[in-house]
């Protein structure tokens, strides 16, 4: 088998532009590959998977590994392997990274990386089954959460300024006829330095109230 024998599958759901392709090149060469559970061994922490080893939680497991190293290659990667569970094997890495800061940017990647959602092609399965099957609730285009900051982390203080800024997210849906518009305002609210957060919550309360 060889790369080029990997077809796409036209109904893949995902899009990505040509710049989130280039950061995404750029990311796996700095960082490897952040799919899957990602263990930094110097802070004994996570760095990507925290959804999976939850699920997991209560399960019989045991990592078995594949590579295990002396020192860590250029990616930091120090060891490979799978999480084991019923027989049924998840890959696991095993890093060593004494950057706290690289540690949450890869954190953050791991999550932001994959690209954008295709509505058409996601508009095409049954509601039904998106929510049964994937878990997917009933959706609507949704507000993207801006990371934005990852394009220029280059620099030790834009990398800073990224990890002090992200806040914990949730996705509002939109009708459509509404969604262009809710984007120009979060836009220019961010670029004033608003708290969106306050500002629904206190929106949100005052609906409650009269309603």
């Amino acid at each position: 088998m060889k790369l080029t024998d990997l077809n796409p599958h036209e109904k893949n759901p995902r899009l990505i532009s040509d710049k989130k392709k280039n950061k995404l090149s750029e990311t796996l060469e700095k960082y490897g590959d952040l799919s899957g559970v990602v263990f930094n061994l110097e802070n004994q922490k996570l760095v990507g998977g925290h959804m999976r080893v939850e699920t997991f939680k209560n399960a019989k497991t045991s990592i078995e590994y594949t590579e295990q190293r002396q020192q860590p290659d250029k990616q930091g990667t120090i060891a490979h392997g799978y999480i084991v569970i019923k027989g049924n094997k998840y890959a696991y890495r095993e890093v060593l990274w004494e950057d706290n800061l690289a540690h949450e940017a890869a954190m953050i990647i791991a999550n932001y990386a994959g690209g954008d959602w295709d509505d058409e092609k996601i508009g095409a399965w049954d509601k039904g089954w998106l929510e049964d099957e994937v878990g997917m609730e009933e959706w609507e285009t949704k507000v993207e959460i801006d990371y934005s900051i990852l394009d220029d982390e280059d620099t030790f203080s834009e990398q800073q300024a990224m990890v002090d800024n992200v806040k914990s997210a949730i996705q509002i849906e939109f009708k459509q006829e509404d969604f262009e518009k809710a984007k120009e305002l979060v836009k220019e609210m961010r670029n004033r330095k608003f708290y969106i957060g306050r500002i629904l919550i206190l929106a949100m309360q005052n609906a409650l109230e009269n309603a």
